[in-house]
C-alpha cells in the first residue's frame, strides 16, 4: 500500500502548460500533456477506481484545462470509456474524498466549483449507467425480439406456440391444414375447420368431407355452432389462408351431419348461429372438420 501511495504521489503533478486533444485511428479521444509528468494512477492501472462503493474514478487524468473540457468529456462518454457514459467533473467534496482515499489530489485539480486545472473525471451510482448493464439490457431486448419473432413464425407456419394452439390459429401438421375453432387440454388438442368449402347436397357433403383424408368429417350441429360463435377469429385466419365463412352475398347456411329424419337434416345459418332443417337433396355450403 505504501508503494502504491508513493507512486500516486509521484505522478500527481501535471504540467500547467495546457493539454492538446488527439484522436487515434479508431476514434478514441486521447490527451497529451505539455508537462513531463505522467497522469495520476489509480490503485489498479487502467481500471476504474471505486471510492466508498459508489464513486467511480477515471483511471487517469485527461489533461490540464483553463475551462471545463466539455467536448473531451462528451467524446469519452460517447466512447463509453471504461464501461461508463456519464463521466463528469468532480465536486470539491468528491476531490476531498479522493484525497482521503489515497489519491494525490491538490488545489491544482479541477472541480465543479473551480473549473480550471488538472482534470480527473468521476461518475457515481446515482447517475452512471454501466455499459455492461446496458449491453445486458440490449442483449435481453434482442433475445426477446428474436423469441417473439420465432413464436410468430411458428404460429404463422401452423405449428402453434410451441405446440400450443388458440382459437383462430392456423394448423399445419402431418399434411393436415385448417383453422382451430375449439381447443382442449390447454391448447394441445382440439378441432379444426377446413380452409376450403363447397356447395352440395347432404350426402355429397359427407363424401366431400371424407375426401379431405383421414379424420375429416361433416361437422355436427353442435360443432358448427361453436364455429359460428368463434367465426370472427376463424375468419381472420381464413382471410389469409383460405376462403372466409359467410363470404357469399346470399345463403351462408352450412350443412351439419345431424339428421332430423330420413329426408331432412339440420343446417346452421353461420352469421348468427340460427339452426333450421332442410331437405337432404337441397344444396347448402359445406365445411369439413377434424380433430387434432
Amino acid at each position: 500500500m505504501k508503494r502504491i501511495f508513493w507512486l500516486m504521489l509521484m505522478l500527481v503533478f501535471v504540467g500547467c502548460g495546457g493539454a492538446s486533444n488527439q484522436s487515434t485511428d479508431n476514434g478514441d479521444v486521447t490527451t497529451a500533456n505539455t508537462s513531463a509528468e505522467e497522469p495520476i494512477a489509480p490503485p489498479v492501472e487502467n481500471e476504474v477506481g471505486i471510492v466508498f462503493d459508489y464513486l467511480k474514478v477515471f483511471p487517469y487524468t485527461i489533461g490540464t484545462f483553463e475551462d471545463v473540457p466539455n467536448n473531451v468529456i462528451e467524446q469519452l462518454n460517447k466512447q463509453e470509456k471504461f464501461g461508463y457514459n456519464t463521466w463528469r467533473i468532480p465536486t470539491q467534496e468528491e476531490l476531498s474524498l479522493l484525497a482521503a482515499n489515497g489519491y494525490a489530489i491538490d488545489d491544482n485539480y479541477m472541480c465543479s466549483e473551480r473549473p480550471r486545472g488538472v482534470v480527473l473525471l468521476v461518475t457515481d451510482d446515482a447517475d452512471a449507467t454501466a455499459v455492461t448493464e446496458r449491453r445486458e439490457q440490449e442483449a435481453a431486448a434482442v433475445a426477446a425480439a428474436a423469441e417473439k419473432a420465432r413464436i410468430e413464425k411458428s404460429i404463422a407456419d401452423g405449428l402453434g406456440r410451441d405446440g400450443v394452439y388458440e382459437v383462430g390459429y392456423y394448423y399445419n401438421r402431418d399434411g393436415k391444414q385448417g383453422v382451430v375453432f375449439e381447443v382442449k387440454n390447454g391448447g394441445r388438442s382440439g378441432k379444426i375447420i377446413s380452409l376450403d368449402e363447397t356447395y352440395d347436397s347432404w350426402d355429397d357433403a359427407k363424401s366431400w368431407c371424407r375426401g379431405h383424408g383421414d379424420g375429416w368429417y361433416l361437422p355436427s350441429m353442435d360443432e358448427l355452432l361453436v364455429v359460428s360463435s368463434n367465426q370472427s377469429l376463424v375468419n381472420k385466419t381464413l382471410t389469409d389462408k383460405g376462403e372466409k365463412l359467410n363470404s357469399k352475398w346470399y345463403g351462408n347456411s352450412y350443412w351439419t351431419s345431424t339428421a332430423k329424419n330420413e329426408f331432412y337434416a339440420w343446417f346452421v345459418y353461420m352469421p348468427d348461429g340460427v339452426t333450421a332443417y332442410g331437405n337432404k337433396l337441397d344444396d347448402y355450403y359445406v365445411r369439413a372438420v377434424s380433430d387434432f
